[in-house]
């Protein structure tokens, strides 16, 4: 399952894969339940207020897709075909600010940013096939100086590890000045393999993983056989004796 190229226009290629079955099952809890989408609540203080202006929010943001591209990619549902739906990845929405990428909402206490967090989870989904991510950004004003971010998007193309290093790079492209270099979109998408592409024995027949299950467990199971020697550790105190003595 890697990518394809189906539209190789200049500045507007296109790329799909296939979800793999575990990524189907997200798709698919989260396109008929909302119970694979996910909210990340970062609490914000700063005195420059200007990092958080909406042109430098969507800036960031932009920026964040092309080092992320699947922070704006699109999921597409296919009728009577196996797989039985795609990501697809368009280098043009990458480049762009579409609709309900960042949305500003101010908050009056901190409170009513949880109420809100709880409505994302809880009320009418606000992601969908084509919006598969997007930040909210609550000031808050009880508190000046005072930014929640809300990072909220589908467990089928974020999961808690690479949530936190794309949170992490958001704040640091919104701190920093703009960069005119832009990540090579084709080198991103390799790192956005689906699981079956990581298995190292994705090659072998049945037999050979057989095979090496079984070897693998008498190993384990010799290792498990060998005397085990015991290193004892002197205490501090041992120690201190030992040199008065």
């Amino acid at each position: 399952m890697t990518w394809t190229i189906t539209d190789d226009t200049p500045s507007q290629r296109v790329f799909t894969r296939p979800l793999n079955p575990a990524e189907l099952g997200f798709y698919y809890d989260g396109k008929f339940n909302g119970v694979a989408d996910v909210v990340e609540n970062y609490l914000t203080v700063t005195s420059d207020q200007s990092l958080f202006h909406p042109d430098n929010v969507s800036r960031a943001w932009k920026t964040l897709k092309g080092i992320f591209p699947l922070l704006g990619a699109a999921a597409k549902e296919l009728e009577s075909e196996t797989p039985s739906a795609l990501v697809v990845v368009s280098e043009r929405d990458l480049k762009i600010a579409r609709p309900n990428d960042t949305t500003f909402r101010l908050a009056q206490s901190e409170e009513e940013v949880h109420s809100f967090v709880d409505e994302l989870i809880g009320g009418p989904r606000q992601l969908s096939d084509e919006l598969l991510a997007r930040l909210y950004i609550c000031p808050r004003a009880d508190r000046p100086g005072h930014f929640h971010a809300l990072f909220h998007h589908c467990h089928l193309i974020i999961d808690g590890t690479s949530a936190l290093a794309m949170i992490r790079t958001f704040f640091d492209v919104l701190s920093l000045p703009p960069c005119s270099a832009v990540p090579d979109l084709q080198t991103r998408l390799t790192l956005c393999a689906g699981i079956d592409n990581l298995n190292p024995n994705k090659h072998l027949s049945n037999a050979q993983i057989r095979w090496r299950r079984a070897t693998g467990k008498i190993i384990w199971q010799m290792q498990l056989q060998k005397p085990r020697v015991r290193l004892g550790l002197r205490t501090s105190s041992q120690f201190t004796h030992s040199r008065s003595s």
